[in-house]
């Protein structure tokens, strides 16, 4: 709810998002199966990212450097960090089609 577009998440500020963001990273320490909480976060994650519905893709990271920080399962949290960089790229691509499309459509209409 937190990481997600909501009417919450409009009304906290960054700094009381990231205090409650602490308070979970804080109570996961004592979690004895991280592995479904992993699994879990990545699914809704995953949707997250896709449908765009994230309240911001710092927020994401800091909250999956944490679990980093805290000895979560290092190929799940690597797999996180991966769908990060995946979409940095993308954005990349896409961009650097929309300039390479509008010049060969500026060159073809001449």
């Amino acid at each position: 709810m937190l990481l997600r577009k909501t009417p919450l998440s409009k009304k906290l500020t960054l700094d009381e998002i990231e205090g409650k963001l602490k308070d979970v990273i804080v109570i996961l320490k004592y979690v004895q199966n991280k592995d479904v909480f992993m699994r879990y976060h990545k699914s809704h994650l995953t949707r997250r990212l896709i449908l765009e519905t994230s309240a911001g893709n710092e927020k994401e990271e800091n909250l999956v450097n944490s679990l980093r920080d805290i000895g979560m399962p290092a190929d799940y949290v690597n797999k996180l960090s991966r769908m990060f960089q995946d979409i940095k790229v993308n954005e990349d691509l896409k961009e650097k089609f929309k300039r390479t499309y509008r010049t060969e459509n500026s060159l073809a209409g001449k």
